[in-house]
């Protein structure tokens, strides 16, 4: 066999060892991480153990997904640059203009040493003699573990940054990586000990040449990149302890007991609930079609399909008692800690008999178990701090009463209530800086749900009302809650006033020049830079912008040939006022001592050759320049734009000195990558569809990631300028507030060197999440013959 072929049979070796070991190393996983938070010394640890946990269950499709095309990726890099000579290590790359990829997986490489040590250690002589096979399949005589393209690197690394994919809290993360890769470390010995097997076959020895390799033997070309082999799809994960149970349970509470020992940690101690008829999922319904229907969604070929369920009438016996419930909890929450386990607890599953047995109508049973897992998601999101979710905890039976009473709670993502908890769960991912903003938040947050939970009853008004208190707050007092916030938002709003007096500066010079013919070294004055000189001494005498308007006509006459004795004595008289206004102005349009000389120096030479004679063709009189100068020279212009959405960061850094305030300007720190930018790049900048996902997602209080500083840093938007043209974030570690224009942020999302914390928001996720389980249930349930 060819090298290739090789290569390519070891990797779809390893490929279908990992999803054979798959489910049941997702349960020695679950079961780690359940053992450290028995031994956890502390609640706060205990609590990040059972988040990991309940992540790991409940999105164990995704991580694998996840795990697998990483694991593509750095084989074929592997594979490419195995045994070449000219090879630079991530360690040794220079860090600027990194992509967020880029960044992720330096990281990635500095924090797996350890990991990647232990994994060496578990696989002893079998990863020695791997290396050893591995060498001789290159005809190489000396072996080492950097050229071999599967070594424990690539697994570690690979699944680190799967789990990173999910953009869990950091410690969240960080405890479910070592929690996984410990795991994985006892399977290696044996993964690396087919793979021997399989290069024994080959014929590929262990034993290495004693001697060189002819030094004229022809170079073997890269192995070709081979695409992920197609694998059938696997048996969803069953639930620890669910297979014996199933049988015997309905197909309601099958799915509610799927979901709860899917991300609850206790639920496999607890004994199994049973609910009797009317049940509102049975044998002859698809669940996934029903919730779709329910959602609002629909699989392909139903577009329009109607809902099984379209209006909800709530009794009034199952209304008094989740009052009952209500009325309980809010007691309870008053003796609790904000990250406790009971502020974490999913109220309407607990009491779900109790409920079930007051409904009168399956519709509201469904309803019931369709909050209560929901819920069951949201309250185990590991990318929302636990403070927060614990507040949003609070929330299940108001948020149950609404879709008793209002179905399009589920079918329609502009529902208040569910833009509530998405812009909650936005802002929440950057609450873990203990600033004052970020204090100013939480105190908000918390306001906002006492408000709901005081209410007396729930409705899309109550949460439309709250939804605009809580844009109201960050639209107004999130940036003055810093003073150095404050006072970089009162330079950034002064410098768009100034750049929208420029351009309509701009603006009125292009229509008055329409049509005269001028040099183009004095048109690209009047256009650029003398429109900077007018904005500029317009801030505080306007006389003295209206005499910089005056003399244009007389500049642009002054070039023109002259025909006539009686022109050159009166360019003569006119030259002194001229030269003056210009030399005493220009030091205003940034331009340095050189530039200005350059240009006075051009001018004498442009008067020079208009005073000679011999010049025919008869110009404009001045006193006719005057007169089609006259609006103009009046301030008087019929097409200037009233605002701008343009970005001048010269504008900014001067308002912000006169602020005191020191700014950094992201646009001048990424000036080099953005000059290297390829149409593709510009182009999908630029495209419909990503100013809609940026004007969609950019909301005051959002979190994104950053390649900035040779790292990749989180940033918090904390205020949008009024001509939303440019943002304010603090950035981690940077000490000082960071401008950003709207259309460089576009820019940097193109180029990955920026991007959304979230790509869902959290009542989505929960949505996502709930519909994949259910697919699942309904697939295992089908394969195991239990419908």
């Amino acid at each position: 066999m060819k090298r290739a072929e090789i290569l390519q049979a070891l990797q779809a070796t390893m490929h279908a060892y990992i999803q054979q070991q798959w489910p049941q190393l997702l349960s020695e996983v679950a079961a780690e991480l359940m053992d450290q938070a028995d031994r956890a010394s502390s609640t706060h640890d205990a609590r990040i153990m059972f988040d990991a946990r309940a992540t790991w269950l409940a999105f164990d499709t995704e991580l694998r997904s996840a795990w697998l095309a990483h694991l593509q990726r750095l084989l074929e890099r592997s594979l490419v640059t195995a045994f070449r000579r000219e090879k630079r290590s991530f360690n040794q790359a220079p860090r600027h203009n990194l992509s967020l990829r880029d960044l992720a997986e330096i990281e990635q490489e500095l924090a797996l040493e350890r990991r990647i040590a232990n994994f060496r250690s578990a696989a002893g002589r079998t990863l020695t003699d791997l290396n050893a096979r591995i060498a001789n399949l290159y005809h190489q005589t000396e072996s080492t573990e950097r050229e071999n393209p599967f070594r424990p690197y690539v697994i570690c690394g690979s699944l680190a940054l799967g789990i990173s994919e999910l953009d869990l809290l950091e410690d969240v993360s960080e405890v479910l990586q070592k929690a996984a890769a410990h795991c994985l470390s006892r399977r290696v010995i044996d993964l690396y000990q087919q793979l021997n097997t399989q290069l024994d076959s080959y014929g590929i020895p262990v034993k290495l040449p004693a001697q060189t390799s002819n030094k004229n033997e022809k170079k073997v070309s890269k192995p070709r990149r081979s695409p992920l082999l197609d694998a059938p799809s696997p048996t969803p994960v069953i639930p620890a302890g669910l297979a014996e149970q199933a049988r015997q349970l309905p197909r309601t509470d099958l799915l509610m007991r799927w979901i709860q020992m899917k991300t609850s940690p206790d639920a496999v101690d607890l004994p199994p609930e049973t609910s009797s008829p009317p049940y509102w999922l049975d044998t002859q319904v698809n669940a996934g079609q029903l919730l779709r229907e329910l959602f609002g969604t629909f699989p392909a070929g139903r577009q329009n399909a109607p809902a099984s369920f379209t209006t909800f009438a709530g009794s009034t016996v199952l209304a008094g008692s989740i009052a009952e419930l209500e009325l309980e909890a809010t007691t309870q929450y008053s003796t609790e800690s904000g990250e406790s386990d009971a502020s974490l607890r999913n109220r309407i599953l607990e009491n779900r008999g109790r409920l079930n047995s007051q409904a009168q109508d399956p519709s509201e049973r469904m309803v019931v178990d369709v909050v209560a897992m929901l819920f069951e998601f949201m309250l185990r999101d590991g990318k929302v701090p636990g403070s927060v979710r614990s507040q949003l905890g609070r929330l299940q039976f108001q948020l149950l009463k609404l879709g008793l009473f209002d179905p399009s709670l589920f079918a329609e993502q502009r529902h208040p209530a569910r833009q509530l908890f998405n812009r909650i769960g936005s802002i929440a991912v950057g609450l873990g800086e203990k600033d004052a903003i970020a204090m100013g938040l939480t105190a908000e947050i918390q306001r906002l749900i006492d408000i709901a939970v005081a209410a007396p009853s729930s409705d899309a008004a109550l949460f439309n009302n709250l939804l605009s208190q809580l844009d109201h707050y960050l639209a107004g007092p999130l940036a003055e809650q810093d003073t150095h916030m404050a006072r970089a938002a009162a330079a950034i709003t002064e410098a768009e006033g100034r750049t929208t007096h420029y351009l309509q500066a701009v603006s009125a010079m292009r229509e008055t020049l329409e049509g005269i013919d001028l040099p183009t070294r004095l048109r690209n004055f009047l256009l650029g830079t003398w429109p900077l000189v007018i904005e500029h001494v317009e801030r505080e005498d306007a006389n003295k912008a209206h005499q910089c308007r005056r003399i244009v006509p007389k500049l642009v006459w002054s070039v023109q040939p002259k025909t006539s004795n009686a022109e050159r004595m009166q360019m003569l008289k006119a030259l002194p006022e001229l030269v003056n206004l210009l030399a005493g102005n220009l030091a205003l349009a940034r331009l340095s001592d050189t530039a200005q000389q350059d240009f006075m120096d051009w001018l004498v030479e442009a008067h020079v050759e208009a005073l000679k004679e011999g010049h025919h063709d008869p110009s404009t009189s001045l006193a006719d320049m005057e007169t089609h100068f006259a609006n103009y020279a009046q301030g008087m212009c019929t097409s200037c734009p009233t605002d701008c959405t343009e970005y001048d960061t010269h504008f900014i850094a001067e308002a912000a000195a006169e602020f005191d305030e020191s700014l950094e300007l992201l646009d001048q720190q990424f000036s080099e990558l953005v000059e290297d930018d390829d149409e593709a790049a510009i182009d999908l900048a630029e495209s419909d569809e990503l100013k809609e996902k940026v004007l969609k997602q950019l909301r005051t209080g959002v979190v994104v990631e950053i390649a900035f500083g040779g790292s990749s840093r989180r940033a918090r938007l904390n205020w949008i300028s009024p001509n939303a043209a440019c943002l304010l974030l603090t950035i981690s570690d940077l000490g000082k507030p960071a401008a950003l224009s709207v259309q460089l942020f576009r820019r940097l999302l193109a180029l990955d060197h920026v991007r959304f914390i979230e790509s869902e928001p959290l009542f989505e996720r929960a949505v996502i999440a709930l519909l994949r389980n259910v697919d699942e249930m309904e697939q295992w349930s089908e394969q195991a013959n239990l419908t």
